[in-house]
This record gives structure tokens, C-alpha cells and sequence, in this order.
């Protein structure tokens, strides 16, 4: 039984199919070229148009922030900033940089590969927009046992409250 193969575009070789990269935008949900002709040519297109290169993938991921700021309110959970660069997502379980670590697919723990997660995942709601301030206060604050310094204001506010109606 012969093995069904495949001529790529770019090198003209019939090759196997399983030297070919999926994708469903083409014929066989097939890429066009082989996988050493993709590499081959994806990097020396990357070498050559390095400024553009990056210039769309920091639209990319722009565009995808914005998106994720929108479906969560593009304001603090806490205090109400909705300036977006002072904006974060927050885990409201405490576990985001070892949540961040399991999802990664590199070493390195990207903000873009963790927004495209959200997405992929439909917004999960144990996560949250916070502030640069208010998610700091949270997590730097051992004082405060995890409650922003704003809500920590307003929780002493009622305790003070409480006192007062108790002792009268």
C-alpha cells in the first residue's frame, strides 16, 4: 500500500503528507509548502521584515488586550481606575503566576500567550481587572492579609462602625 503524498509549492518534491504542517485554509487542510520549505521561508521572511514583524504582532496583541479589558469592564474591580495602562489581570484566587507557569507553553511567561488563553477559555470568572495599585496592595501587603488598601479603609470603617452601635 503506497503512502499518499503531496508536491510542495516551493521546492516542487513530492513528499508525504506527514511533512506537512495542518491548515484549514487550504486544499486538504494542508499547508502549502513542506515543513523544512515553511521554516526555511518564514524565517528569512522574519529576518528581512523584523520591524514590521513586530510592528504587527504589537497590534495583534493590542487589539487582543483591548478586547479583554472590554469584556471585563475596563475599570479596577476595586477603586474604579479605567486608565488601561495601569490595568491587570487579577486571579481572585491568588494563584496567578502558578496558573500563568501551567498554561505557558515556553519558559517564558508572555502576557500575549496568557490573553490568547483567556479568550480560547471564554473569559473564566476567577479572573479580574485590577489596577497596578490595587493588585500590588493585595499581593505586597503582608499587614493586610490580601485585601487592598482601599478595602482595608472601608473594612476598618465598619469595624469602627460595629464598635460604636455595640458599646452604646
Amino acid at each position: 500500500m503506497s503512502e499518499e503524498t503531496n508536491q510542495c509549492t516551493r521546492c516542487k518534491e513530492f513528499k508525504s503528507l506527514s511533512c506537512y504542517k495542518k491548515n484549514n485554509r487550504y486544499k486538504g487542510n494542508l499547508h502549502l509548502y513542506c515543513k523544512p520549505c515553511a521554516t526555511y521561508y518564514s524565517g528569512n521572511y522574519y529576518q528581512k521584515n523584523k520591524d514590521l514583524c513586530k510592528a504587527r504582532t504589537k497590534q495583534k496583541n493590542k487589539i487582543i488586550r483591548e478586547k479583554i479589558l472590554n469584556f471585563y469592564g475596563n475599570k479596577c474591580a476595586c477603586c474604579n481606575e479605567a486608565n488601561s495602562k495601569f490595568l491587570t489581570i487579577d486571579h481572585t484566587n491568588g494563584d496567578g503566576s502558578e496558573h500563568r507557569r501551567s498554561i505557558s507553553k515556553t519558559k517564558r511567561n508572555s502576557a500575549s500567550s496568557f490573553y490568547k488563553w483567556i479568550i480560547k477559555n471564554n473569559y473564566p470568572n476567577f479572573l479580574r481587572l485590577l489596577c497596578w495599585n490595587c493588585n500590588s496592595g493585595r499581593e505586597y501587603n503582608i499587614d493586610n492579609k490580601g485585601v487592598c488598601p482601599h478595602e482595608e479603609t472601608q473594612i476598618d470603617w465598619l469595624e469602627e462602625a460595629r464598635e460604636l452601635f455595640l458599646v452604646s
